[in-house]
């Protein structure tokens, strides 16, 4: 839907046929009160580019980025993986074990999954929320 949305800003959305403020300006009921449909428009656009499907050179505070970022310092933490192979009735698996010089690095590493985690689950709440107001305002997208 967020391609949707940035194909009507991008090529239909064109000031002079619609008279997006002002007196006859289409506005919506927002948690924040109400606003212009074309300035929620913009807002959601702007978040979906910068930040949930981020640039991570422009913005480091995209998911992405964060997530980068995370994984760095998990990767920088010496482990020696064991890999299992088991076979039972339902079908192969594997299993990881990583082995950790001390235990510091295996809590370490166990507190930065839970950051992933907690990250993942963030951007899941926020894309829900912000899918809610584009489902809002779909009727104004006349793609």
């Amino acid at each position: 839907m967020f391609e949707i949305l940035g194909r009507f800003i991008e090529n239909e959305c064109s000031p002079g046929h619609i008279e997006w403020y002002g007196k006859h300006g289409h506005r919506i009921a927002t948690d924040g009160g109400e606003r212009y449909v074309r300035d929620e428009m913009q807002c959601l656009w702007d978040w979906w580019r910068e930040v949930y499907a981020g640039d991570r050179i422009k913005n480091p505070h995209s998911y992405d980025a964060r997530r980068e970022v995370i994984h760095a310092q998990i990767d920088r933490i010496d482990a020696t993986s064991l890999i299992s192979n088991f076979d039972d009735t339902d079908g192969d698996f594997v299993t990881y074990s990583p082995r950790y010089k001390n235990a510091e690095d295996g809590e370490r590493v166990e507190a930065l999954y839970k950051q992933l985690s907690a990250l993942d689950e963030e951007q899941h709440t926020e894309l829900q929320a912000r899918m809610h107001r584009l489902v809002n305002i779909r009727r104004y997208l006349w793609t």
